[in-house]
């Protein structure tokens, strides 16, 4: 743009446009409009594309779990809950269902001849074959009504849920406190096996052994077994001269599941312990 005696002057391939400009009027401000106008609307309106979606490498997995009696992730649950996968529980070093408070916040256990649990200070105190606990537990579904079948080993399980506050709903009695959830592993996902040994203080040596086939793509059956010898106690009895707080704890499972169609399983549990 140049101004000659007064004038604007726009100069373009083809002709030579003159326009009046009154006095004092800024040529460079018509010269910046001009420049929007000639990008014309698709460059006006460009709008960035979208950046690809990077899922962080530490982002959480999802955690289904059944504490509403079906399939359902942990955070759509308006139920407070927490969650213990099988990594977590080997990497704890938990062998049996007493050693859970040590994970779980809220949660306290307590062994008076019977596991005895508190959730949020809420439980029973007593322990015998009679009593039921006000913390219902429940292995693949089935109540565990005694406080001395509350010692489930956890080698063979693939997540514990513990629901906290009453469950009456759907739980029904005996769940004022919370209801504890194991899940055992499930013999569907496919051939399995494994096998550990450990050696402690105190004389404690133990194996464990884990193993699972399929006999039709919609049949499976597993196998679980765990020994575990405490030789030497914690203490010392002086008065009957023995030893106290030892143990010989021995534990089976075994676990058949059906699919005979998409929606629909079948499973059949077994569980034998002598501690």
């Amino acid at each position: 743009m140049q101004q000659v005696n007064g004038e604007s002057m726009f100069s373009t391939n083809k002709s030579l446009i003159r326009k009046k400009m009154p006095t004092g009027y800024r040529p460079w401000l018509m010269s910046s409009t001009l420049a929007v106008a000639l990008l014309g609307p698709g460059a006006a309106y460009a709008e960035p594309s979208a950046a690809p979606v990077v899922r962080s490498p530490g982002a959480l997995e999802e955690v289904i779990v059944t504490a509403e009696r079906r399939d359902a992730s942990a955070q759509d649950i308006p139920i407070s809950i927490s969650v213990l996968g099988n990594r977590e529980i080997q990497a704890a070093g938990a062998d049996n269902q007493t050693m859970l408070s040590a994970k779980i916040p809220s949660l306290s256990i307590y062994n008076q001849g019977g596991a005895t649990y508190f959730l949020r200070g809420i439980g029973t105190s007593g322990s015998s074959v009679n009593v039921e606990s006000s913390v219902a537990n429940y292995i693949d579904g089935v109540y565990l009504y005694s406080t001395y079948t509350n010692y489930a080993p956890l080698f063979a399980v693939e997540r514990v849920e513990v629901l906290k506050g009453p469950q009456g709903t759907l739980f029904g009695r005996n769940t004022t406190g919370g209801v504890i959830q194991m899940v055992t592993r499930d013999p569907l996902e496919g051939a399995n096996a494994e096998f550990t040994a450990t050696v402690g203080n105190y004389s404690t040596w133990g194996t464990t052994f884990y193993g699972s086939t399929l006999i039709e793509d919609n049949l499976g059956v597993s196998l679980a077994v765990d020994y575990k010898n405490q030789g030497d106690g914690y203490g010392w009895n002086s008065t009957r001269n023995t030893k106290t707080f030892w143990g010989d704890n021995f534990n089976i499972q075994g676990k058949v599941a059906y699919q005979p169609f998409a929606g629909t399983k079948l499973t059949g549990f077994l569980w034998y312990s002598d501690i």
